[in-house]
């Protein structure tokens, strides 16, 4: 089981690996900066896009713009955070999150979307609602508790291959199983 923790000397460490984050959606991009900007979290942006020059000018020293990362990288960098922090509007279903899940990592994320089925509060991760203060909170709920990352990775396995296939083959030979739930 993991506590993420930090004394008043150390950074904390949030990763936002959204390929989009500094791309074209300002509104969520500008919530994730702000919510940082002024604290002791760290969060590193990965990806480029249109708004990126705009976080860049309202970004301190807490920001860290990455650019494009490769998928190597992405691992690397959601095996070595404390959490993925997820802001997507409009997600019909986000991949970063499983990914994040899937390293034991919990995942901060809004509140809408598929983003809002995939975490399961307080197991695998922190949802929000829309605004600066609100991820803050959910930034400082995610370190004030304990994650189990055994327990983060299981809930990746319910978007795995395994289960892909079964429910296919379900759908294909009409058996009368309801799938499982995702």
């Amino acid at each position: 089981m993991h506590q993420s923790t930090s004394s008043p000397t150390t950074t904390r460490k949030i990763e936002d690996s959204f390929s989009t984050s500094a791309g074209s959606n300002h509104i969520s991009a500008s919530e994730l900066v702000d919510a940082v900007s002024g604290t002791d979290y760290k969060l590193r942006i990965a990806g480029t896009g249109s708004v990126e020059e705009d976080l860049r000018r309202r970004a301190d020293d807490d920001v860290e713009f990455l650019g494009f990362v490769s998928e190597d990288r992405k691992r690397d960098l959601l095996a070595r955070c404390d959490a993925l922090l997820f802001n997507s509007e409009h997600e019909d279903f986000g991949i970063v999150p499983v990914e994040a899940f899937a390293s034991g990592k919990p995942v901060i994320g809004v509140n809408e979307g598929f983003t809002k089925y995939q975490i399961e509060e307080d197991v695998n991760g922190i949802l929000f609602d829309r605004g600066v203060k609100n991820v803050r909170d959910a930034i400082n709920k995610m370190y004030g508790q304990m994650w189990d990352a055994e327990k983060i990775q299981a809930t990746a396995e319910r978007y795995g291959m395994e289960r892909f296939e079964r429910e296919w083959c379900r759908l294909i030979y009409q058996e009368d199983s309801e799938p499982d739930a995702p």
